[in-house]
């Protein structure tokens, strides 16, 4: 009876210590997913919550290694400098995130420290964007994919752009190559671009661009040639 008290205890203050709510899909062990914290629990194929900002109607599904965000409107602001985590800060489990069409926005540090994400999938939808922080410290990271009919966004090789491709916005930091020219198009580079790249020695600039950002190039600890 003891041990049946102490289990019960626990698992309330557990749960009230999240403050939210999570959809679990009954089955074998898996690993659940709360604000901030990574716990075992039994649960197979998917975990999933809510993640919209403000008057936005947004769900997130982490299954089988794709985090699929799904709805209509924008995703949350994460400030981890005021201890507020997405839920799936940290995930060791998701290799993919998927954007479905309807959504707007990819608040800031949302996709912070996934350290085993690889690719990205952008909708039409998305419009704005908090890149430099969004994938913060996603150090697998290789391919950013855009919706062709995408108004505001286009991808070339796995490398992130503005539409009209005048502003070189992220290049992936495990993107392999030793070599990259970037297209005569650019005339910005923004803050953070190269970021931590750990392939790159050498990057061709062309005439066109103006305008460099903050750290654009800091930590790409191989780059020898600019």
């Amino acid at each position: 009876m003891k041990r049946i008290y102490a289990l019960l205890t626990s698992a309330a203050l557990l749960l009230s210590y999240s403050g939210e709510l999570l959809a679990i899909t009954p089955g074998a062990a898996a690993r659940t997913l709360l604000t901030g914290y990574a716990v075992e629990s039994t649960a197979e194929d998917s975990v999933s919550g809510e993640c919209g900002a403000e008057g936005s109607n947004v769900t997130w599904e982490l299954k089988d290694g794709v985090l699929t965000i799904s709805g209509k409107g924008a995703i949350k602001d994460y400030h981890s400098i005021f201890s507020e985590y997405s839920p799936w800060y940290k995930s060791e489990e998701i290799k993919s995130i998927i954007i479905g069409d309807g959504i707007t926005k990819i608040g800031t540090s949302a996709f912070k420290s996934i350290k085993n994400l690889k690719n990205v999938v952008i909708p039409a939808s998305m419009t704005e964007m908090a890149f430099s922080n969004a994938f913060e410290s996603c150090f697998a990271l290789n391919n950013i994919e855009v919706a062709a009919d995408n108004p505001e966004y286009a991808s070339r090789d796995g490398v992130l752009f503005s539409k009209d491709m005048t502003n070189l916005i992220c290049y992936p930091r495990e993107k392999e190559g030793t070599a990259y020219v970037i297209p005569d198009s650019v005339q910005t580079i923004s803050g953070h671009a190269f970021y931590n790249n750990r392939y790159l020695t050498q990057i061709t600039i062309p005439e066109s661009v103006v305008s460099i950002g903050y750290q654009a190039f800091t930590s790409a600890l191989h780059l020898k040639t600019v």
